[in-house]
């Protein structure tokens, strides 16, 4: 399989398993366009690693569908399911989210760290632009 196969292979699955989900931010966009933003800006800092770049167009099919790492490693390959088990968090408050993000950066990879830059550098730009977290409290910031 040629490396834009693959890339796009991982746009389908996640578009499948996230249809009809919204964002987290942006309640209107579809929620694929996070993880397409997520792979883009890793693209755009020059990363070509197609696992890293596969691990982050589905780095969330997990944590928001009833999609096994299991499935993620038989789909495409133990090294992208294995960069997805790093970067899944589940838990439902997102205080406790965040604590799950921060204490697992630490035995994280480097890849695995990239993506998850990536991802945080993502939802910055959503806040900038005006978005914030569908759970976000405007009179508690």
């Amino acid at each position: 399989m040629c490396e834009v196969s693959g890339l796009m292979k991982a746009i389908y699955y996640a578009s499948v398993k996230h249809r009809g989900d919204s964002g987290e931010y942006d309640s209107v966009a579809p929620f694929i366009n996070h993880p397409i933003a997520v792979a883009y800006n890793l693209v755009e800092t020059g990363v070509t690693d197609m696992t890293v770049l596969q691990a982050a167009i589905v780095h969330d099919v997990v944590e928001h569908t009833s999609t096994s790492i299991d499935e993620i490693s038989q789909e495409f390959g133990e090294e992208v399911g294995s960069l997805v088990e790093e970067l899944t968090v589940i838990e439902k408050s997102p205080e406790k989210k965040l604590d799950g993000y921060i204490n697992a950066s630490e035995y994280q990879t480097d890849k695995a760290k990239m993506i998850r830059l990536s991802d945080i550098y993502s939802h910055l730009k959503e806040t900038e632009q005006g978005y914030y977290p569908i759970w976000w409290d405007s009179n508690n910031p």
